[in-house]
């Protein structure tokens, strides 16, 4: 009996800094908060904008997971389609409303309007996104749910 009192303490500790982990969002990987795991994942859809704005093909190539797959479309699909788009317009804004990220290990989702106005367009096109990313080696990119065909 005593015996088991004794290792009471050391359970005790063990629960406490789990539930410390778990308020505090740390991963025990990399040594990084919830927060700031949140924090670059918005920054990928700040690169995707970026690169979409700059018309920069090597940049947007950059902020898509290799295994992109979402409706048929894969990696080489969404990189040629933007390519396209590049090539055909001579100026392309595009905008995300910041949402909540939800994350769970190493893939987070973020759900928010988006919109696409290019030369020649007279209003942009406006759509809510579901856009899914991955973290593989503690890069963050997206693998899934960039809308295809909208202008």
């Amino acid at each position: 009996m005593s015996e088991k009192l004794s290792n009471t303490p050391k359970i005790l500790l063990l629960i406490i800094t789990l539930v410390f982990s778990l308020i505090t969002g740390c991963d025990r990987g990399n040594n990084t908060t919830l927060i700031e795991e949140k924090a670059r994942v918005k920054q990928v859809m700040e690169m995707r904008q970026k690169a979409i704005q700059t018309k920069d093909i090597e940049l947007y190539k950059q902020v898509i997971f290799t295994g992109f797959s979402d409706g048929g479309v894969n990696y080489d699909g969404i990189i040629e389609e933007m390519a396209e788009k590049f090539e055909k317009y001579e100026i392309i804004e595009f905008t995300f409303q910041r949402s909540t990220v939800d994350m769970d290990m190493n893939s987070a989702r973020m759900v928010g309007q988006i919109s696409y106005k290019a030369t020649g367009m007279e209003k942009p096109v406006y759509s809510q996104e579901r856009t899914i990313f991955r973290r593989v080696d503690g890069k963050w990119t997206i693998s899934a749910g960039i809308k295809t065909g909208l202008f």
